[in-house]
């Protein structure tokens, strides 16, 4: 799911698309990447702790003994994670 925007993307605009990301995954899909989630909202709460960050950012959450389920996080131009 792209979130590509204009505007700096803060902490509090991302755990909403991340919510809305976890609505749209079948239970299984939600099931298997659960831990990965919970990673990557952590990585936008200390973001968001020490003021943002600030491009290019590429991080992947990838769940244990698989090969292609993860949860990535980019941000490509800009500061995002500001504020909540």
């Amino acid at each position: 799911m792209s979130w590509n925007q204009d505007e700096s993307l803060t902490a509090a605009d991302a755990e909403l698309k991340m919510e809305k990301l976890k609505e749209k995954i079948s239970r299984t899909d939600m099931k298997i990447r659960e831990g990965v989630f919970g990673k990557a909202e952590r990585f936008i709460d200390d973001a968001y702790r020490c003021e943002g960050v600030s491009a290019p950012v590429s991080k992947t959450f990838m769940v244990k003994d698989t090969r292609h389920k993860h949860v990535d996080i980019e941000i490509t131009s800009g500061t995002a994670l500001t504020e909540k």
